[in-house]
């Protein structure tokens, strides 16, 4: 039986707080950190904190503090700390590539056996507590090297043959306790240096039902797919012409565009450097960015972020990030003198991590990783609403409701933005970004498929001032 929840929120123009931009750096993160010959690989920004991971060996070296970790830490109360301890069975005894957090696992993959003192090949979770082994993964000969958690499950790529006791060729789903296929995977034709028919995945993006998937293959089950393709649920589906090139991070935003970052001079028939956008018919040019590679995309709303080792054409002080509005690049607080790996934006804030010493036109040192806060958190005490300036009422359970109602009233006209959100602060999906009247206003929003524990929330934008409210 399906059940409605209703959400009232009463934005009135001259009470609501604004947005603080504060358009700043912050080496808070990074400062007694780890050698500056330790890049970061990945990196996610949630509700249990700040997580690094790649190849680590130490944190918190200038300090009465210092700690050996494996591979993976995480910022709390002011300090690094290992994952699963500060004993030396922490983290896992190898590189990590990719970590990715659904709200109540953080998964991690690379070139390991063990996390923390128990068997788990290629892949495992931390729950917040304890490192969880997720059954009988790949041969240890296999690579697992890209994961996108969402709504309850994890999406595993990589190259390999065989995952959780079944076959699968380089991409498979775990959803908590079992694991299955998506289709019949990928394949390619072997060239001279590989004769593997097996393609690999690099990158995977979700958004609804939609899973995008990016890598070396030629084919995506029985269609024709060069490099990338859709899974929409039940079979995949082409992107045009694909991109012949190498793809390392997809993002899919919540206007519906995809965007592709990589190495690569086309998209479909399209020349464009490097990185290119899927409107969800044909492939589009992003111009004006030039240089060796995009390794990495985040998103704030609408706005992109672009990391990895280039610069962007007119904008001296973009080195390795920049920010494309949908029109136009922007600089983001002066660059980064090196490479950017990895990004997530959380919070307001989009935490950067790779292989760099410095950033910003000023030159903060850092070590590797930074934080440059767009506006204030959520959590801010100065974001708090009054008693009664938004009213809920929920009913009856919202854990078994599949429908939204948002009631919200406006004082005056204006652009206004609604979005849903996380916990984690990531934009599950745009409902409207349009010119209100002034009045009573309804809009509706479908759950998507969740845990139980999935906690929403709703955020409307209008004129830089800014209402959060809990849905779920």
């Amino acid at each position: 039986m399906k059940t409605m929840l209703i959400i009232i929120c009463i934005l009135l123009s001259s009470e609501i707080v604004l947005i603080a931009q504060n358009n700043t750096w912050s080496d808070i993160y990074s400062k007694d950190f780890l050698a500056p010959d330790a890049p970061i690989h990945s990196i996610s920004a949630n509700q249990l904190g700040i997580f690094v991971a790649g190849w680590i060996r130490e944190v918190n070296f200038n300090t009465d503090k210092k700690m050996v970790v494996r591979n993976i830490a995480k910022w709390k109360d002011s300090v690094w700390e290992g994952v699963g301890g500060n004993g030396p069975i922490n983290g896992v005894n190898g590189t990590i590539y990719s970590i990715s957090y659904d709200s109540q696992n953080l998964y991690v993959c690379g070139e390991f056996d063990t996390a923390g003192n128990i068997a788990s090949n290629r892949i495992t979770a931390w729950d917040g507590n304890s490192w969880q082994s997720l059954g009988n993964t790949t041969p240890p000969y296999r690579n697992i090297s890209s994961l996108c958690a969402y709504n309850g499950s994890v999406y595993v790529g990589g190259k390999y043959d065989s995952i959780g006791g079944q076959i699968a060729y380089s991409i498979a789903k775990y959803n908590g306790s079992t694991w299955s296929t998506l289709g019949s995977g990928f394949r390619k034709m072997p060239t001279p240096q590989s004769i593997s028919f097996w393609g690999e995945v690099s990158a995977i993006a979700c958004r609804g039902t939609d899973v995008y998937v990016g890598g070396i293959f030629d084919t995506a089950g029985m269609v024709t797919a060069k490099n990338i393709a859709k899974w929409n649920g039940t079979e995949w589906q082409s992107m045009g012409a694909g991109i012949k090139g190498v793809i390392n991070a997809i993002i899919a935003m919540p206007n519906g565009d995809v965007y592709v970052g990589g190495m690569f001079d086309s998209a479909g028939t399209v020349a464009t450097k490097n990185i290119a956008k899927w409107n969800g018919t044909e492939w589009c040019a992003i111009n004006g960015l030039s240089g060796n590679i995009v390794y990495s995309l985040a998103n704030d709303s609408n706005n992109l972020y672009v990391g990895g080792d280039f610069r962007i054409q007119g904008l001296d002080s973009s080195t390795g990030l920049a920010m494309w509005d949908g029109e136009n690049w922007n600089s983001v607080g002066g660059g980064i003198s090196g490479s950017v790996y990895c990004m997530n934006f959380y919070d307001g804030s989009l935490y950067v991590g790779g292989h760099f010493g410095s950033v910003g036109n000023e030159r903060l040192s850092v070590f590797n990783i930074a934080k440059w806060q767009v506006r204030e958190p959520i959590e801010s005490e100065n974001m708090q609403m009054k008693p009664n300036e938004i009213i809920v009422r929920s009913y009856p359970n919202p854990n078994v409701s599949d429908n939204v109602t948002i009631e919200f009233e406006l004082k005056d006209a204006g652009m206004t933005t609604i979005q849903v959100l996380t916990a984690q602060g990531e934009i599950v999906e745009e409902l409207s970004r349009k010119h209100f009247l002034a009045g009573n206003h309804i809009i509706s929003w479908k759950i998507p498929q969740k845990t139980s524990s999935q906690a929403y929330f709703c955020r409307i934008i209008q004129n830089g001032n800014v209402k959060v409210n809990n849905i779920t």
